[in-house]
């Protein structure tokens, strides 16, 4: 997707607009059905994430697909490791509180409440709420 299809979905007036230009054009790997997608604007790497049904994504949530701190040593002593980008998988009946950020190469269990701001940097299993740092299990 180019920056002025970026920009035209995060600026339309309502999500289930939003949520329906997502379904047309297949910007997640995978997404399934009655999934709300609030945020006005979608992750710099869609195509590495995989919805379930009945996903409730709120408002200024990250999903961060990749690591690029390879950079900082690759200058600083020459390394040659390389940058990656792994898949993050969203469960089904999940809601993914505000302003929360979830980190590569996790999978969000179905069944699960995640609490706004938390930081999601492991797996969650399924049928709990979750929030913090981490996540630690409430």
């Amino acid at each position: 997707m180019n920056l002025l299809e970026r920009l035209w979905v995060a600026i339309k007036p309502k999500e289930v607009d939003r949520v329906n230009y997502i379904y047309k054009h297949h910007i997640f790997r995978e997404i399934g059905k009655n999934v709300i997608f609030v945020p006005r604007v979608l992750p710099p790497e869609p195509e590495y994430i995989k919805l379930g049904d009945n996903v409730v994504v709120a408002a200024r949530v990250s999903f961060i697909t990749h690591d690029i701190s390879h950079n900082v040593f690759n200058q600083k002593y020459g390394s040659k490791l390389k940058y990656y980008h792994v898949c993050i998988e969203v469960g089904n009946n999940v809601f993914i509180g505000s302003n929360t950020t979830i980190l590569p190469n996790v999978k969000i269990g179905d069944n699960t409440f995640i609490a706004a701001g938390a930081v999601v940097a492991k797996d969650i299993p399924g049928d709990g709420v979750w929030g913090g740092t981490c996540c630690t299990h409430r």
